[in-house]
Protein backbone atom coordinates (compact mmCIF):
# COMPACT_ATOMS: atom_id res chain seq x y z
CA UNK A 1 0.00 0.00 0.00
CA UNK A 2 1.61 3.24 -1.01
CA UNK A 3 -0.39 6.29 -1.91
CA UNK A 4 -3.72 4.72 -1.17
CA UNK A 5 -4.88 6.49 -4.33
CA UNK A 6 -5.69 3.41 -6.37
CA UNK A 7 -8.04 4.22 -9.19
CA UNK A 8 -11.26 2.35 -8.62
CA UNK A 9 -13.53 0.64 -11.08
CA UNK A 10 -16.98 1.96 -10.21
CA UNK A 11 -18.91 0.84 -13.25
CA UNK A 12 -19.83 -2.52 -11.79
CA UNK A 13 -22.58 -1.11 -9.59
CA UNK A 14 -25.10 -2.52 -12.01
CA UNK A 15 -24.09 -6.06 -11.02
CA UNK A 16 -26.78 -7.91 -9.14
CA UNK A 17 -26.44 -7.31 -5.44
CA UNK A 18 -27.12 -10.94 -4.67
CA UNK A 19 -24.15 -11.99 -6.79
CA UNK A 20 -21.91 -9.46 -5.11
CA UNK A 21 -22.88 -10.50 -1.62
CA UNK A 22 -22.56 -14.18 -2.39
CA UNK A 23 -19.06 -13.64 -3.74
CA UNK A 24 -17.75 -11.39 -0.96
CA UNK A 25 -19.91 -12.26 2.04
CA UNK A 26 -22.48 -10.16 3.90
CA UNK A 27 -21.88 -9.24 7.53
CA UNK A 28 -25.37 -8.30 8.58
CA UNK A 29 -27.19 -11.53 7.79
CA UNK A 30 -24.84 -13.97 9.48
CA UNK A 31 -24.41 -11.71 12.48
CA UNK A 32 -28.09 -11.76 13.43
CA UNK A 33 -28.34 -15.54 13.62
CA UNK A 34 -25.18 -15.71 15.71
CA UNK A 35 -26.45 -13.00 18.05
CA UNK A 36 -29.47 -15.13 18.86
CA UNK A 37 -27.12 -17.71 20.35
CA UNK A 38 -25.33 -15.15 22.49
CA UNK A 39 -22.51 -14.66 20.01
CA UNK A 40 -21.70 -11.93 17.52
CA UNK A 41 -19.87 -12.12 14.21
CA UNK A 42 -18.52 -8.97 12.62
CA UNK A 43 -17.73 -9.10 8.92
CA UNK A 44 -14.94 -6.78 7.83
CA UNK A 45 -14.05 -6.03 4.21
CA UNK A 46 -10.60 -4.83 3.20
CA UNK A 47 -8.27 -5.10 0.21
CA UNK A 48 -5.01 -5.82 2.03
CA UNK A 49 -2.60 -8.06 0.14
CA UNK A 50 0.75 -7.41 1.81
CA UNK A 51 1.98 -10.03 4.27
CA UNK A 52 2.89 -7.43 6.90
CA UNK A 53 -0.49 -5.72 6.70
CA UNK A 54 -2.33 -9.03 6.95
CA UNK A 55 -0.20 -10.02 9.95
CA UNK A 56 -1.06 -6.77 11.71
CA UNK A 57 -4.73 -7.17 10.87
CA UNK A 58 -4.80 -10.66 12.42
CA UNK A 59 -3.11 -9.40 15.59
CA UNK A 60 -5.50 -6.45 15.90
CA UNK A 61 -8.49 -8.76 15.51
CA UNK A 62 -7.06 -11.10 18.14
CA UNK A 63 -6.60 -8.14 20.50
CA UNK A 64 -10.27 -7.24 20.06
CA UNK A 65 -11.54 -10.82 20.42
CA UNK A 66 -9.57 -11.27 23.63
CA UNK A 67 -11.34 -8.27 25.12
CA UNK A 68 -14.74 -9.40 23.79
CA UNK A 69 -14.70 -13.25 23.79
CA UNK A 70 -18.29 -13.53 22.53
CA UNK A 71 -17.41 -11.64 19.32
CA UNK A 72 -15.66 -13.12 16.29
CA UNK A 73 -14.24 -11.11 13.41
CA UNK A 74 -14.64 -12.49 9.91
CA UNK A 75 -12.19 -10.90 7.49
CA UNK A 76 -13.15 -10.80 3.81
CA UNK A 77 -10.45 -9.77 1.33
CA UNK A 78 -11.91 -7.98 -1.68
CA UNK A 79 -9.68 -7.00 -4.63
CA UNK A 80 -8.93 -3.29 -4.47
CA UNK A 81 -10.34 -2.64 -7.94
CA UNK A 82 -13.65 -4.25 -6.93
CA UNK A 83 -14.24 -2.93 -3.42
CA UNK A 84 -16.13 0.21 -4.35
CA UNK A 85 -18.41 -1.46 -6.85
CA UNK A 86 -19.24 -4.22 -4.36
CA UNK A 87 -19.95 -1.72 -1.61
CA UNK A 88 -22.18 0.34 -3.87
CA UNK A 89 -24.05 -2.71 -5.12
CA UNK A 90 -24.53 -3.95 -1.56
CA UNK A 91 -25.79 -0.54 -0.45
CA UNK A 92 -28.30 -0.52 -3.31
CA UNK A 93 -29.69 -3.75 -1.85
CA UNK A 94 -29.57 -2.24 1.68
CA UNK A 95 -26.97 -4.78 2.72
CA UNK A 96 -23.21 -4.91 3.15
CA UNK A 97 -20.39 -5.54 5.63
CA UNK A 98 -20.35 -4.45 9.25
CA UNK A 99 -17.03 -2.63 8.92
CA UNK A 100 -14.78 -1.88 5.98
CA UNK A 101 -11.54 -0.16 5.04
CA UNK A 102 -11.86 2.04 1.98
CA UNK A 103 -9.67 4.20 -0.24
CA UNK A 104 -11.08 7.34 1.33
CA UNK A 105 -9.15 9.80 -0.85
CA UNK A 106 -10.91 8.52 -3.96
CA UNK A 107 -14.19 6.92 -2.96
CA UNK A 108 -15.51 8.96 -0.02
CA UNK A 109 -18.07 11.07 -1.96
CA UNK A 110 -19.60 8.07 -3.80
CA UNK A 111 -19.84 5.91 -0.69
CA UNK A 112 -21.45 8.58 1.47
CA UNK A 113 -23.91 9.52 -1.28
CA UNK A 114 -24.93 5.88 -1.65
CA UNK A 115 -25.47 5.39 2.07
CA UNK A 116 -22.72 2.75 2.20
CA UNK A 117 -21.16 4.48 5.22
CA UNK A 118 -22.93 5.00 8.53
CA UNK A 119 -22.42 8.30 10.40
CA UNK A 120 -19.82 8.07 13.17
CA UNK A 121 -20.43 11.53 14.60
CA UNK A 122 -22.07 10.58 17.92
CA UNK A 123 -19.57 7.81 18.64
CA UNK A 124 -16.63 9.99 17.67
CA UNK A 125 -17.79 12.98 19.72
CA UNK A 126 -18.02 10.79 22.83
CA UNK A 127 -14.75 8.95 22.15
CA UNK A 128 -12.16 9.91 24.84
CA UNK A 129 -9.22 9.52 22.47
CA UNK A 130 -10.51 11.76 19.69
CA UNK A 131 -8.16 14.64 20.62
CA UNK A 132 -5.20 12.40 19.76
CA UNK A 133 -6.10 12.37 16.06
CA UNK A 134 -5.35 15.09 13.47
CA UNK A 135 -8.28 16.87 11.85
CA UNK A 136 -7.06 15.86 8.37
CA UNK A 137 -7.74 12.21 9.24
CA UNK A 138 -11.42 12.80 10.08
CA UNK A 139 -13.64 12.77 6.99
CA UNK A 140 -16.91 14.69 7.04
CA UNK A 141 -19.79 15.20 4.66
CA UNK A 142 -22.68 17.62 5.31
CA UNK A 143 -21.68 17.98 8.93
CA UNK A 144 -21.44 14.24 9.66
CA UNK A 145 -18.29 12.14 10.22
CA UNK A 146 -18.14 8.95 8.15
CA UNK A 147 -14.48 7.89 7.97
CA UNK A 148 -11.56 8.09 10.38
CA UNK A 149 -7.93 7.18 9.76
CA UNK A 150 -5.92 5.43 12.48
CA UNK A 151 -2.74 5.19 10.42
CA UNK A 152 -1.18 6.88 7.47
CA UNK A 153 1.45 6.42 4.80
CA UNK A 154 3.55 9.54 4.40
CA UNK A 155 6.34 11.02 2.35
CA UNK A 156 9.76 11.99 3.64
CA UNK A 157 13.32 12.47 2.44
CA UNK A 158 15.78 9.59 2.51
CA UNK A 159 19.46 10.47 2.33
CA UNK A 160 22.69 8.59 1.74
CA UNK A 161 24.86 9.35 4.77
CA UNK A 162 28.02 8.19 3.02
CA UNK A 163 27.56 10.68 0.18
CA UNK A 164 26.64 13.57 2.45
CA UNK A 165 29.68 12.85 4.62
CA UNK A 166 31.99 13.02 1.59
CA UNK A 167 30.80 16.56 0.93
CA UNK A 168 30.45 17.58 4.59
CA UNK A 169 26.72 18.14 4.21
CA UNK A 170 23.84 17.83 6.67
CA UNK A 171 20.31 16.51 5.99
CA UNK A 172 18.42 19.50 4.56
CA UNK A 173 15.50 21.05 6.42
CA UNK A 174 14.28 23.31 3.61
CA UNK A 175 13.95 23.17 -0.16
CA UNK A 176 16.44 26.02 -0.44
CA UNK A 177 19.03 24.13 1.61
CA UNK A 178 18.37 20.97 -0.37
CA UNK A 179 18.91 22.78 -3.68
CA UNK A 180 22.18 24.21 -2.38
CA UNK A 181 23.41 20.77 -1.32
CA UNK A 182 22.36 19.16 -4.59
CA UNK A 183 24.41 21.80 -6.41
CA UNK A 184 27.48 20.72 -4.45
CA UNK A 185 26.87 17.05 -5.21
CA UNK A 186 26.20 17.68 -8.89
CA UNK A 187 29.40 19.71 -9.19
CA UNK A 188 31.32 16.81 -7.66
CA UNK A 189 30.31 14.66 -10.62
CA UNK A 190 30.35 11.33 -8.78
CA UNK A 191 26.69 10.98 -7.83
CA UNK A 192 23.23 12.06 -8.96
CA UNK A 193 21.61 14.33 -6.37
CA UNK A 194 17.98 13.16 -6.38
CA UNK A 195 15.81 10.14 -7.11
CA UNK A 196 12.07 10.81 -7.16
CA UNK A 197 9.07 9.78 -9.21
CA UNK A 198 7.64 12.27 -11.69
CA UNK A 199 5.32 9.77 -13.35
CA UNK A 200 2.24 11.10 -15.19
CA UNK A 201 -0.22 9.83 -12.59
CA UNK A 202 -1.32 10.13 -8.97
CA UNK A 203 2.07 8.90 -7.71
CA UNK A 204 4.01 11.66 -9.43
CA UNK A 205 1.60 14.31 -8.19
CA UNK A 206 1.82 13.04 -4.61
CA UNK A 207 5.61 13.34 -4.64
CA UNK A 208 5.71 17.00 -5.60
CA UNK A 209 2.51 18.63 -4.37
CA UNK A 210 4.01 19.31 -0.91
CA UNK A 211 5.88 22.20 -2.54
CA UNK A 212 2.50 23.89 -2.97
CA UNK A 213 1.13 22.80 0.41
CA UNK A 214 4.01 24.69 2.02
CA UNK A 215 2.66 27.77 0.26
CA UNK A 216 -0.90 27.21 1.41
CA UNK A 217 -2.09 26.13 -2.04
CA UNK A 218 -4.58 23.26 -2.14
CA UNK A 219 -6.29 21.63 -5.08
CA UNK A 220 -9.38 23.82 -4.82
CA UNK A 221 -7.51 27.09 -5.28
CA UNK A 222 -4.93 26.41 -7.96
CA UNK A 223 -4.15 29.20 -10.41
CA UNK A 224 -1.45 29.52 -13.04
CA UNK A 225 0.52 31.89 -10.78
CA UNK A 226 0.29 30.08 -7.43
CA UNK A 227 0.94 26.71 -9.08
CA UNK A 228 4.04 27.87 -10.96
CA UNK A 229 6.55 27.44 -8.04
CA UNK A 230 6.10 23.65 -8.04
CA UNK A 231 6.66 23.36 -11.77
CA UNK A 232 9.51 25.88 -11.73
CA UNK A 233 11.28 23.98 -8.95
CA UNK A 234 11.13 20.66 -10.75
CA UNK A 235 12.09 22.33 -14.05
CA UNK A 236 15.14 23.98 -12.48
CA UNK A 237 16.23 20.80 -10.75
CA UNK A 238 15.97 18.83 -13.97
CA UNK A 239 17.84 21.42 -16.04
CA UNK A 240 20.58 21.63 -13.41
CA UNK A 241 21.03 17.86 -13.49
CA UNK A 242 19.76 17.23 -9.99
CA UNK A 243 16.88 15.02 -11.17
CA UNK A 244 17.30 12.72 -14.23
CA UNK A 245 14.91 13.22 -17.14
CA UNK A 246 14.18 9.49 -16.88
CA UNK A 247 12.31 10.28 -13.66
CA UNK A 248 9.42 11.42 -15.88
CA UNK A 249 8.46 7.74 -16.19
CA UNK A 250 9.70 6.42 -12.85
CA UNK A 251 7.07 5.06 -10.50
CA UNK A 252 7.65 5.26 -6.76
CA UNK A 253 9.14 1.72 -6.70
CA UNK A 254 11.40 2.66 -9.64
CA UNK A 255 12.66 5.73 -7.80
CA UNK A 256 13.27 3.63 -4.69
CA UNK A 257 15.31 1.09 -6.67
CA UNK A 258 17.44 3.93 -7.99
CA UNK A 259 18.08 5.31 -4.50
CA UNK A 260 19.00 1.86 -3.20
CA UNK A 261 21.68 1.59 -5.89
CA UNK A 262 23.82 3.92 -3.79
CA UNK A 263 24.32 6.35 -6.66
CA UNK A 264 21.87 9.00 -5.40
CA UNK A 265 22.30 11.39 -2.48
CA UNK A 266 18.60 11.91 -1.81
CA UNK A 267 15.36 10.06 -2.43
CA UNK A 268 11.80 11.33 -1.94
CA UNK A 269 9.71 8.36 -0.91
CA UNK A 270 7.53 6.89 1.81
CA UNK A 271 7.62 5.06 5.12
CA UNK A 272 6.66 1.80 3.38
CA UNK A 273 10.31 1.51 2.27
CA UNK A 274 11.77 1.57 5.78
CA UNK A 275 11.96 -2.21 6.00
CA UNK A 276 13.71 -2.57 2.66
CA UNK A 277 16.10 0.27 3.50
CA UNK A 278 17.67 -1.92 6.17
CA UNK A 279 19.22 -4.02 3.38
CA UNK A 280 21.06 -1.02 1.88
CA UNK A 281 24.80 -1.38 1.39
CA UNK A 282 25.37 2.19 2.56
CA UNK A 283 24.53 4.23 5.63
CA UNK A 284 21.25 6.11 5.32
CA UNK A 285 18.83 8.24 7.24
CA UNK A 286 15.48 9.98 6.96
CA UNK A 287 14.16 13.46 7.55
CA UNK A 288 10.97 15.41 6.95
CA UNK A 289 10.01 16.44 3.44
CA UNK A 290 11.99 19.69 3.10
CA UNK A 291 9.97 22.74 4.09
CA UNK A 292 9.12 25.52 1.71
CA UNK A 293 7.95 29.10 2.02
CA UNK A 294 6.25 28.81 5.43
CA UNK A 295 9.15 26.99 7.06
CA UNK A 296 7.06 23.92 7.93
CA UNK A 297 6.84 20.58 6.17
CA UNK A 298 3.41 19.57 4.85
CA UNK A 299 2.40 16.38 3.03
CA UNK A 300 -0.82 14.63 2.12
CA UNK A 301 -1.69 11.53 4.18
CA UNK A 302 -2.09 8.21 2.43
CA UNK A 303 -3.83 5.22 3.97
CA UNK A 304 -7.32 3.80 4.34
CA UNK A 305 -10.43 5.14 6.01
CA UNK A 306 -12.23 3.11 8.66
CA UNK A 307 -15.98 3.00 8.25
CA UNK A 308 -19.10 1.24 9.50
CA UNK A 309 -21.45 -0.24 6.94
CA UNK A 310 -24.54 1.88 6.40
CA UNK A 311 -26.84 -1.13 6.65
CA UNK A 312 -25.14 -3.06 9.45
CA UNK A 313 -27.62 -4.15 12.13
CA UNK A 314 -25.10 -4.09 14.96
CA UNK A 315 -23.47 -0.69 14.80
CA UNK A 316 -22.74 -0.59 18.54
CA UNK A 317 -20.46 -3.61 18.16
CA UNK A 318 -19.00 -2.15 14.97
CA UNK A 319 -17.92 0.94 16.86
CA UNK A 320 -16.44 -1.14 19.69
CA UNK A 321 -14.40 -2.95 17.04
CA UNK A 322 -13.09 0.29 15.54
CA UNK A 323 -12.44 1.78 18.96
CA UNK A 324 -10.53 -1.26 20.21
CA UNK A 325 -8.88 -2.89 17.17
CA UNK A 326 -7.93 0.31 15.36
CA UNK A 327 -8.21 3.53 17.35
CA UNK A 328 -6.84 2.47 20.73
CA UNK A 329 -3.23 3.18 21.63
CA UNK A 330 -2.49 -0.56 21.88
CA UNK A 331 -3.94 -1.24 18.43
CA UNK A 332 -1.89 1.57 16.91
CA UNK A 333 1.27 0.05 18.36
CA UNK A 334 0.37 -3.40 17.01
CA UNK A 335 -0.27 -2.01 13.54
CA UNK A 336 3.01 -0.06 13.53
CA UNK A 337 5.00 -2.98 14.89
CA UNK A 338 3.73 -5.52 12.39
CA UNK A 339 2.98 -3.49 9.27
CA UNK A 340 5.15 -0.37 9.55
CA UNK A 341 2.16 1.89 8.88
CA UNK A 342 2.50 5.21 10.68
CA UNK A 343 0.09 5.74 13.59
CA UNK A 344 -1.84 8.99 13.42
CA UNK A 345 -2.67 8.82 17.13
CA UNK A 346 -0.39 11.42 18.74
CA UNK A 347 0.40 9.67 22.03
CA UNK A 348 1.77 6.62 20.21
CA UNK A 349 4.82 8.70 19.32
CA UNK A 350 5.89 8.44 22.97
CA UNK A 351 5.86 4.64 23.07
CA UNK A 352 9.26 2.89 23.05
CA UNK A 353 8.43 1.03 19.82
CA UNK A 354 8.09 4.32 17.97
CA UNK A 355 10.28 6.90 19.70
CA UNK A 356 13.34 4.64 19.73
CA UNK A 357 13.22 4.22 15.94
CA UNK A 358 15.13 7.21 14.56
CA UNK A 359 14.32 6.36 10.95
CA UNK A 360 10.58 6.42 11.52
CA UNK A 361 10.57 9.60 13.63
CA UNK A 362 10.24 12.04 10.69
CA UNK A 363 7.22 10.17 9.34
CA UNK A 364 5.55 10.23 12.75
CA UNK A 365 6.28 13.95 13.01
CA UNK A 366 4.70 14.46 9.59
CA UNK A 367 1.32 13.24 10.87
CA UNK A 368 1.03 16.41 12.96
CA UNK A 369 1.07 18.77 9.97
CA UNK A 370 -0.69 16.75 7.25
CA UNK A 371 -2.95 18.60 4.84
CA UNK A 372 -6.53 17.62 4.06
CA UNK A 373 -7.40 16.09 0.70
CA UNK A 374 -10.21 17.52 -1.42
CA UNK A 375 -13.62 15.99 -0.81
CA UNK A 376 -14.50 15.49 -4.46
CA UNK A 377 -15.28 12.54 -6.75
CA UNK A 378 -12.63 13.98 -9.07
CA UNK A 379 -9.74 13.93 -6.58
CA UNK A 380 -8.13 11.06 -8.45
CA UNK A 381 -8.39 12.90 -11.78
CA UNK A 382 -7.03 16.10 -10.25
CA UNK A 383 -3.89 14.25 -9.23
CA UNK A 384 -3.53 12.74 -12.68
CA UNK A 385 -3.80 16.23 -14.17
CA UNK A 386 -0.95 17.46 -11.98
CA UNK A 387 1.17 14.34 -12.53
CA UNK A 388 0.81 14.52 -16.31
CA UNK A 389 2.11 18.08 -16.47
CA UNK A 390 4.92 17.37 -14.00
CA UNK A 391 6.08 14.47 -16.14
CA UNK A 392 6.06 16.68 -19.24
CA UNK A 393 8.19 19.29 -17.50
CA UNK A 394 10.79 16.74 -16.41
CA UNK A 395 10.94 15.12 -19.85
CA UNK A 396 11.32 18.53 -21.46
CA UNK A 397 8.01 18.45 -23.34
CA UNK A 398 6.56 21.45 -21.50
CA UNK A 399 7.83 24.61 -19.84
CA UNK A 400 7.04 25.34 -16.22
CA UNK A 401 4.77 28.24 -17.20
CA UNK A 402 2.86 26.21 -19.78
CA UNK A 403 2.42 23.32 -17.33
CA UNK A 404 1.15 25.64 -14.59
CA UNK A 405 -1.38 27.22 -16.92
CA UNK A 406 -2.59 23.88 -18.28
CA UNK A 407 -2.87 22.38 -14.82
CA UNK A 408 -4.84 25.27 -13.37
CA UNK A 409 -7.28 25.10 -16.28
CA UNK A 410 -7.73 21.33 -16.02
CA UNK A 411 -8.11 21.36 -12.23
CA UNK A 412 -10.80 24.05 -12.52
CA UNK A 413 -12.63 21.77 -14.95
CA UNK A 414 -12.21 18.74 -12.65
CA UNK A 415 -13.60 20.59 -9.64
CA UNK A 416 -16.57 21.91 -11.59
CA UNK A 417 -17.30 18.41 -12.87
CA UNK A 418 -16.95 16.72 -9.51
CA UNK A 419 -18.22 19.23 -7.00
CA UNK A 420 -17.10 19.04 -3.39
CA UNK A 421 -14.41 21.20 -1.83
CA UNK A 422 -11.27 21.37 0.28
Amino acid sequence: MTTSNRRRVLGAVALGAATVLAAAGCGSGGSNSAAGQGHVTLTVWSYYTGADQLKALAQQDAFFEKKYPNVKVKEVQVPGSQLDSKLLAAAAAKQGPDVFLDNVVVDFPELTAAGALAPLTKDWDSYPGRSQYPAAGIWRSKGQIYNVMSYSNLLGLYYNKDILSQYHLQPPKTLTQMASEMAVIAKGGKYTPLSASASPDTGGAWMWYPILLDRGVNYCHMTASNTLPMFQTISNWTKDGYLPKAASTWTQPDAWTQFMSGKFAFGINGNWNLGDAKSAKFKWGTTLYPAGADGQSHVFPGGEGLGIGGFSKQKAWDWKYLETAWLSKQANVIDFRDSGQIPTRADVADTPQVKDDQAVAPFVAATKTVSAWPNSPKTDQMQVSVGTELSDVVSGQASAAAAASATASQIKHDIKAGGGGC
